[in-house]
């Protein structure tokens, strides 16, 4: 006779076995990325071509180098950017992005700080950061990036926080010049030169101290030349600097604005030269009189903090490094654009 613990141990052993050709436990479904991107409006030229631009390329590079499927990207711009077309899109996403799916929110234009309350111009009524704030509580994901590249966008950052947001934004509080930080960050992407640790892929945290550090060089290397006049079109302000790509972009962001002018002595040949970001020692000499001010300092934020950190300070660039867990820049550190999952450090 066999025993009886034998029989009990041996149904256990076979209870425990899965039968050949049973299906394995399914893994969660990867997610997916979802984007809205918002084109406000430009007020006048040349800033609507700016955003015009932007936006394309923007949403280019989501589609043909981040792999994110088209059906998932919505953009609105000029009259189709209103208040409600806006609301209504990120209704309709509230319904569709799940926890596990990355959500990215891109928005440049033009806009104003009224009563300590930034708004970005629209056609019709505009959209306050209280508004986009509460149009943002239905999305659900917990891997978002927050793309505000508009005038007032350091002013929105206080108002949308949280911690399952990687918030980027060209400038930071009380600065409403239009920037053009928006041409470095989508540069770096496009040529791969903000992939500094030559990993194959662009974090964010990359993509912004790449293109933060790229912004400022490029405003300090111009100098004006000619003075300012009442008659834009008869005496323009004229500006002066060196290297290729500098004067490219200089040319290619302010072609047909007759109130600048490129000095004809720049130099288009020379190399793009890092320069320093503030007189040394502190001595303002006539060469430095005549620099142009760096207006605009990027920020990050993807910590829940209502104030987020920049890589331009007293000491001129810093990078952010996001070393560890609960450090500024950790979670950008670990946010790729189309990848939804935050993977290990």
């Amino acid at each position: 006779m066999i025993p009886r613990l034998f029989i009990i141990l041996c149904a256990g052993l076979f209870a425990a076995t899965p039968l050949a050709g049973a299906a394995e436990p399914s893994s969660p479904a990867p997610g997916q990325t979802y984007a809205l991107l918002i084109g406000g409006l430009g007020g006048q030229e040349p800033y609507t071509h700016w955003y015009d631009d932007w936006l394309d390329r923007f949403q280019k590079y989501l589609v043909t180098s981040a792999g994110v499927h088209s059906a998932n990207v919505t953009a609105l711009s000029h009259d189709a950017a209103t208040m409600e077309a806006i609301t209504g899109a990120l209704g309709k996403l509230s319904q569709q992005v799940k926890p596990q799916d990355q959500f990215i929110l891109f928005i440049v234009g033009h806009g104003e700080v009224k009563g300590g309350n930034a708004t970005l111009i629209l056609p019709g009524p505009d959209m306050t950061a209280d508004q986009l704030a509460a149009a943002l509580t239905g999305i659900t994901s917990k891997h978002q990036v927050i793309l505000n590249f508009s005038a007032p966008s350091g002013d929105f950052l206080k108002h949308i926080v949280s911690p399952d947001r990687v918030n980027i934004t060209a400038t930071s509080p009380t600065e409403v010049d239009e920037p053009v930080f928006t041409e470095f960050f989508l540069r770096g992407l496009e040529s791969k030169r903000a992939d500094t640790e030559k990993s194959g892929t662009i974090n964010m945290l990359e993509a912004y101290n790449w293109a933060a550090q790229q912004t400022v060089l490029w405003i300090a290397r111009w100098q004006q030349t000619g003075a300012d006049a009442p008659d834009a079109a008869t005496s323009p302000t004229t500006w002066k600097a060196s290297g290729k790509e500098t004067i490219e972009i200089f040319e290619k962001l302010y072609a047909n604005v007759a109130s600048r002018k490129l000095d004809p002595s720049s130099d288009r040949n020379a190399e793009d030269a890092v320069v320093e970001l503030s007189p040394p020692d502190g001595q303002v000499t006539d060469e430095w009189k005549g620099r142009r001010v760096i207006d605009e300092h990027a920020m990050l934020e993807d910590s829940g903090q209502e104030i987020g950190v920049s890589v331009i300070g007293e000491k001129g660039f810093q990078p952010i490094l996001g070393a560890k867990a609960g450090d500024p820049g950790y979670v950008a550190a670990h946010t790729v654009l189309g990848k939804p999952a935050i993977p290990d450090p």
